[in-house]
């Protein structure tokens, strides 16, 4: 009798436990509730999800690092992601385990850039051919400009560039950072290169090997354009 009456206990306990399983919560911003999840679908970036059920002792494996892995804290599932795509998550413990699918979209910054001043410094000084090029350079980048950035890894992807004269450009960007500044490096498909450096709204942008080619016959030693940016980046 002891022992059939043993027997049922543990069969219950390890239906109940069989039955809860491990299972997924998250929440899609900070002002949502969580809720029960088998899968995701989230811009690029780092997030976290929360594991219930099991022993509470888990593991994680990700079938596709190139696109995201994960790492468990107490309860917490935090996921690093570090480019577009497809991958599935499988959590265990001792005895249970459950697969997370994840599918990892574009995520979108948009950054509206317009013109303040510039800084040109020619070797020898000449006031006259610096404050020329200043205004040669206002007039070709005063006013507000769109940048549309298209992550599809961590830091970088497609850009669409929507100059205030309507002209468009295409091109694919790289962001680094370094010494408290973020720099964005652009490529555009006609061959012409950009890189803004920015700093809390603050951004700059270097025109000295244009003008370089442009004026030759100039010992120029600095180049540079000065525009404020409403908009975040990573």
């Amino acid at each position: 009798m002891f022992s059939i009456l043993t027997f049922t206990v543990l069969g219950f306990t390890s239906c109940q436990k069989d039955e809860l399983g491990i299972k997924f919560y998250y929440a899609e911003n900070t002002n949502s509730a969580e809720k029960e999840v088998s899968q995701i679908t989230a811009p690029l970036g780092d997030f976290t999800v929360t594991i219930k059920g099991g022993s509470g002792i888990y593991s994680v494996v990700s079938d596709n690092p190139e696109v995201l892995t994960a790492e468990i804290e107490n309860n917490t599932l935090k996921i690093a992601v570090y480019q577009i795509g497809v991958a599935n998550l499988t959590i265990s413990d001792s005895d249970l385990s459950s697969v997370l699918h994840l599918t990892i979209k574009e995520s979108i910054a948009i950054l509206h850039i317009r013109y303040i001043d510039s800084f040109v410094e020619i070797e020898g000084g000449n006031a006259d051919v610096e404050k020329s090029i200043r205004d040669e350079i206002k007039a070709t980048i005063e006013g507000e400009d769109r940048y549309e950035l298209y992550f599809q890894k961590k830091n970088e992807g497609n850009l669409f560039l929507f100059k205030k004269n309507s002209e468009q450009k295409k091109g694919y960007f790289k962001t680094e950072y370094a010494n408290e500044f973020i720099y964005l490096n652009i490529k555009y498909e006609d061959g012409k290169n950009d890189i803004l450096r920015g700093k809390e709204g603050a951004w700059e942008q270097d025109f000295l090997d244009e003008y370089k080619l442009k004026y030759p016959e100039l010992k120029l030693i600095k180049v540079v354009g000065y525009k404020m940016a409403q908009g975040i980046i990573g």
